[in-house]
């Protein structure tokens, strides 16, 4: 797949990314080439969090993933903004509600 200059940038980049464009600029490919490379470079598939405007976008890095055929990435996160402040609250609010006052 030929990557643009941009897209080239993304997919090497070291450390958080954050892609945006208008629709159609490549921000998914760019990212789903990011996923392969970084799984490739044997980063752990628990480290990479994806998320996505809505989750049907979910199944177009999966379909990436499956393939490559490059292994295990079972933990690999590609979640929405909404299920991740749902995990978060699921996962800290016992933690916070009684010093809080609920």
């Amino acid at each position: 797949m030929a990557l643009n200059e941009a897209q080239r940038a993304a997919v090497a980049a070291n450390g958080m990314t954050f892609l945006r464009g208008p629709a159609g600029a490549g921000k998914t490919t760019a990212l789903q080439q990011r996923i392969l490379r970084l799984l490739a470079d044997d980063e752990p598939a628990y480290t990479i969090l994806t998320l996505v405007a809505e989750l049907d976008q979910r199944a177009h890095y999966l379909n990436a993933l499956h393939e490559a055929a490059i292994g295990p990435y079972a933990d690999l996160k590609i979640i929405t903004f909404t299920s991740l402040a749902r995990e978060m609250v699921q996962l800290f609010w016992p933690l916070v509600a009684r010093p809080a006052g609920f």
